[in-house]
């Protein structure tokens, strides 16, 4: 036999524990017969079965409520960590650059230090000749230095315009 029964809670501390039960995945209906059929036909110790559940949801709550209070505590102290650690990787990144493109300029690119757009243009004259462009020049050697120091093709042509910034916009690599 099935007979359904509608009840209002007007507990809100109770109405939150149910919603909170219902979020789950918890049977509230399933819940509700187990607890009346304690209280009816239980070993008469139902006070002790509600007890424990209210303690057990009364502690949850508490541990979240600590768990909110350490999470707003420790989130600034992580932010902070989280910016010092990115800051001091820019650096590092922004000094083996450096030293990259001092490398670049010193070992590949000699020639292009005094005036690279001057050379650009000698390099445009030379490579037409034999049917290239300078574009095929350069990237040859950026593959080459690539190649020789372990780093990638791509992060080497950015480093190129770091090392000569004028030739940006003359040259597309």
């Amino acid at each position: 036999m099935r007979s359904v029964f509608s009840f209002g809670v007007n507990d809100s501390n109770l109405v939150e524990a149910i919603n909170e039960f219902k979020a789950r995945g918890g049977n509230l209906s399933g819940l509700i017969n187990y607890l009346l059929k304690n209280y009816f036909f239980g070993d008469g110790n139902h006070e002790r079965i509600l007890t424990k559940e209210m303690m057990f949801l009364n502690e949850i709550k508490d541990k979240l409520q600590e768990f909110e209070e350490w999470k707003k505590e420790i989130l600034p102290k992580i932010e902070k960590l989280e910016e010092e650690l990115s800051k001091k990787q820019e650096m590092k990144q922004q000094e083996e650059d450096a030293s990259i493109i001092t490398l670049l300029r010193e070992t590949k690119f000699s020639d292009f230090i005094d005036d690279p757009i001057k050379k650009l243009e000698d390099m445009e004259f030379m490579t037409k000749k034999i049917g290239k462009t300078p574009r095929d020049a350069i990237n040859a050697r950026l593959d080459a230095f690539a190649l020789e120091n372990k780093i990638p093709v791509e992060k080497v042509k950015g480093l190129f315009f770091k090392a000569f910034p004028e030739l940006e916009g003359k040259i597309k690599l």
